[in-house]
């Protein structure tokens, strides 16, 4: 069977840059304040074949070009004759501002994977491709999102117009079915921006309407029409399973976990997005985090893959993913994650180029002691909080750290491991204190903050006398300023498990995203002070709606909850060996389902009684102090 094929990672290109310009806000286009790669617009596609007997094909193709077989030249979309007998067929083709791609269906010869792609003289590479785009029909170019009808839970009349509620957050077109007379519908996240009128700061997005008809996609729970309407919207998505599985004795954690499920699936689309409302755009730190959450509730490979293609640099570098020193390393730890849950080992070949591109990039703009530093046209973030910034950062130093380490898992070079060791020792000698890790210099500041000494719990970067200094005297001190966002909320949690605080992290998970739920939340927000109350809690980056309700990163309790209470992970490639570390903690019951590559993990925890089920080898149970191998498609019960 035949399929539209690409050079390998245009498909990506071409979706990341189309959805970098979807952004709007206030009436304008919002585009993106860093660099995102064009496909290549001109493209030759090769094939050798043998025929058994003679025939002809069409080559159909999204762009203008030619068929060359044998140094023949034909025109697309007419047939192509061949005789009995080996050929070469090329197709050389340009696409301007679109995803150049072809696709033939023939016995003798098909489009597929098979096939080698060049342009502008580059060694060739194997095409790229999907499943999803197999018929002549199908248009690489439109990305292949399911749609269901939705209808308004309640609709009533506002000031001579009408305001719908959903009753969710939702991604998709509104269809007006009818309208009285020419309108402006306001979206919303929250009844309060929908009704906010016009103006900076007002209601993000809205479009004035003349007739009945379909509007753009977009997000919004609430919907106000100036004049009387009918309508309903088509929610858009994409068709994901949702395999993961968390429930407990604690109801509201079961409704945590089911709310951050549906906050993070609308969240992953083409890619994984920050959020559906504002950016909708591709950031490193959040994509991370978001495969991180993936691999326990999808376990998919597919969106991962096109996410990290969508980040990392094609042909050059010359700024951070995002513009964010921190965004380029975390990139980097991704790409080795992914390797470690799925074992994909071409997909990581062919990205290592991209790879050590960005971290050749990353040391250059290092200062003499190898110290990331702020350079022109640099963004040091972390997060959002009160970190001193005054000099080089220890959060960005770990960071770096971690970063020599997954290059080296990624390539078995030891020279990485050498970076890393003499860069540790340095942080040490500059950035550590009595207190645990301060922000920057002590010269310069002894202002302490949780972020890097989260990090340095999380990477194993400190010792277990050193991490318990962290634990008491920065974690479990109410002096050091909290954590705002659900970014570096999960981290805490995940540094709290790792310290033997699991207890603590549970009642953390439930008292924060409790409260976000208990203010009436339908999907997780970007950033969350439960004093602010609402609507002051709906403010961000100085307007009064500017804050994200549906935020992919804030959707963190499905990795904890898998992986520190069900306690799956993986220890070799792709799951080739796993551990199962089940902790209950404060729950007196749990049960769910981990997915993985190879399948999903089932366990349950009830009466003191543990059972777990794997439909594969490789796996240990520990529990109890004691350790259990784990029979492949057989319970085991302890």
């Amino acid at each position: 069977m035949g399929k539209w094929i690409w050079y390998r990672g245009e498909f990506e290109a071409y979706h990341n840059l189309q959805l970098h310009f979807r952004r709007e806000s206030y009436g304008m286009a919002r585009p993106p304040f860093w660099d995102v790669p064009m496909p290549y617009p001109f493209v030759e596609f090769t094939k050798t074949f043998t025929a058994k007997c003679g025939g002809e094909f069409v080559c159909y193709a999204k762009g203008d070009g030619v068929v060359i077989l044998d140094e023949v030249f034909y025109p697309l979309e007419q047939a192509v004759p061949y005789s009995a007998g080996e050929h070469t067929v090329s197709v050389k083709i340009g696409n301007p501002g679109g995803l150049p791609c072809i696709y033939i269906e023939n016995e003798a010869v098909s489009t597929d994977e098979s096939w080698r792609v060049t342009h502008g003289g580059a060694a060739p590479v194997l095409a790229g491709a999907t499943p999803v785009f197999s018929s002549p029909n199908d248009d690489p170019q439109k990305f292949p999102f399911s749609y269901e009808r939705v209808e308004a839970v309640s609709c009533k009349e506002y000031q001579g117009g009408m305001l719908f509620d959903f009753g969710r957050e939702l991604f998709g077109s509104v269809v007006i079915d009818a309208l009285s007379a020419p309108a402006t519908v306001f979206y919303g996240e929250s009844v309060e921006e929908a009704l906010a009128g016009k103006g900076w700061g007002k209601c993000t997005v809205w479009e004035d309407v003349e007739t009945a008809g379909i509007l753009k996609s977009r997000a919004f729970r609430y919907l106000y029409v100036t004049k009387p309407a009918t309508l309903h919207a088509e929610f858009e998505f994409l068709p994901l399973e949702k395999r993961g599985r968390f429930s407990c004795n604690e109801e509201g954690v079961k409704t945590i976990w089911d709310v951050c499920a549906d906050t993070f699936h609308l969240c992953s689309r083409e890619f994984f997005l920050d959020g559906i409302k504002r950016d909708r755009w591709v950031w490193g730190g959040d994509a991370r985090q978001s495969i991180l959450i993936s691999d326990y509730l999808f376990a998919d490979p597919e969106i991962v893959k096109r996410t990290i293609l969508a980040l990392l640099p094609k042909d050059r570098v010359h700024q951070h993913v995002n513009t964010i020193n921190d965004y380029s390393a975390f990139l980097i730890i991704s790409v080795a994650e992914f390797y470690r849950s799925f074992g994909d080992a071409e997909f990581v070949s062919f990205v290592l180029p991209r790879v050590r591109m960005l971290y050749d990039y990353i040391v250059s703009r290092c200062d003499e002691q190898g110290f990331v530093v702020e350079r022109e046209g640099d963004w040091i973030f972390i997060d959002w909080g009160t970190i001193d910034q005054s000099g080089p950062l220890s959060a960005e130093q770990i960071l770096l750290w971690k970063t020599h380490l997954s290059m080296a898992e990624l390539t078995g070079e030891e020279a990485y491991l050498d970076r890393a060791n003499t860069l540790r020792e340095r942080i040490f000698t500059r950035f550590w204190s009595e207190n645990g890790f301060l922000d920057t210099y002590p010269e310069l500041s002894s202002h302490i903050t949780r972020h890097a000494n989260i990090l340095a719990v999380l990477f194993d970067f400190v010792d277990e006398q050193q991490a318990d200094r962290i634990l008491h005297r920065v974690l479990e001190n109410p002096g050091v300023d909290a954590i705002t966002t659900p970014y570096f909320k999960l981290y805490e949690l995940m540094a709290l498990c790792r310290l033997g605080k699991l207890t603590v992290a549970q009642e953390k998970l439930e008292g924060y995203w409790g409260a976000m739920l208990a203010l009436g939340a339908t999907s997780m927000w970007e950033e969350f002070k439960p004093e602010e109350g609402l609507p002051a809690g709906y403010a961000m980056y100085g307007e009064e709606f500017g804050k994200s309700l549906c935020h992919a990163w804030s959707s963190g309790p499905i990795y904890f909850l898998g992986r520190y209470c069900l306690g799956v992970s993986s220890t070799a490639p792709g799951f080739a060996a796993f551990t199962v570390a089940p902790n209950p903690g404060r729950y007196t019951w749990f049960e769910g389902v981990v997915p993985t590559v190879r399948g999903d993990i089932r366990i349950n925890y009830r009466d003191g009684k543990l059972t777990v089920f794997a439909p594969f080898d490789g796996g240990t149970l520990l529990w109890n102090g004691s350790e259990w191998d784990i029979p492949a498609n057989e319970e085991l019960v302890v």
